[in-house]
């Protein structure tokens, strides 16, 4: 039997458990295939885009341009909300979101996920930023060692050593400072604050906090408007050899709403990475 009854309850037997991912591919197929045959073009798609993103990609990269996809596709709601990713070990590509609370999201990542659809949007580049005017040390070697402290991202700490590994600084400066409770941290290194998300980064940064490395991408926005300013700008930025990704099941890669926002981001990100070059090269 597929269900079993408990009382007046019905639950899944354990046949019924192993169906359901057929079933629920299956479903995810038939929906898609009829609303192909009911939309004759992009002017007729309709209906409402669940997506799940990051937090900073979501606040600093796609909400902003927004508007764009609503101007061409007025009849499609977006219901935006965030996702986790696992940072912690950079090969692993971990899928942690709930694809029955989502039809796709951007996320985080190098690729290679069993069993879904995954468009590669953009590289990700690292640089550090500061707020003007914060006195920096004249040789990039200090940074962190003599005036204001390095900002970390709690589950990504190894991006300060990897940025100064490929800069030709030495990475052993640039390593986290061994800090815990009543601990003042190593000697010449002031306490370094560490936050969860770029978005808490940035917002430090910008306050005076310290010295940040952050995806060139988010910090475009603060960058531009002066908030920020790129600190060492001789020295390369770091490619990380990780992007963001727009992910689907494969069932639904097809459906005229993903596909539709497929084609827009696509665009988007094309025209960020030119922008990318330009703002790097110089």
């Amino acid at each position: 039997p597929i269900f079993l009854r408990d009382g007046r309850r019905l639950r899944l037997s354990p046949q019924g458990a192993a169906l359901l991912p057929a079933i629920r591919a299956a479903s995810d197929r038939l929906e898609a295939a009829v609303a192909m045959l009911g939309a004759a073009g992009p002017a007729e798609v309709a209906g409402t885009l669940r997506l799940g993103t990051l937090p900073t990609f979501a606040a600093a990269w796609l909400a902003p341009r927004l508007a764009g996809f609503a101007a061409r596709h007025p009849a499609v709601a977006i219901d935006l909300s965030t996702i986790g990713a696992d940072f912690a070990d950079g090969r692993k590509d971990a899928v942690t979101w709930d694809g029955e609370a989502v039809d796709a999201v951007i996320s985080w990542g190098r690729g290679g996920w069993r069993g879904f659809a995954a468009r590669r949007l953009f590289d990700e580049w690292v640089i550090p930023v500061a707020a003007p005017g914060l006195a920096l040390p004249d040789d990039p070697a200090r940074l962190g060692r003599e005036g204001p402290p390095l900002i970390r991202h709690t589950t990504r700490a190894d991006l300060w050593p990897a940025w100064a590994g490929a800069a030709g600084l030495p990475p052993q400066g640039f390593r986290p400072s061994l800090q815990g409770a009543g601990a003042d941290g190593a000697a010449g290194r002031r306490a370094e604050p560490r936050f969860e998300h770029f978005f808490m980064i940035l917002a430090a940064a910008v306050a005076g906090l310290g010295i940040a490395l952050v995806p060139e991408a988010f910090a475009r926005a603060d960058l531009a408007a002066g908030r920020l300013q790129r600190v060492a700008p001789v020295l390369p930025a770091l490619r990380t050899g990780a992007a963001y990704w727009l992910i689907t099941t494969d069932a639904l890669s097809a459906h005229p709403r993903i596909r539709a926002f497929r084609e827009w981001i696509t665009e988007e990100a094309a025209e960020r990475a030119t922008e990318t070059s330009q703002s790097l090269a110089e």
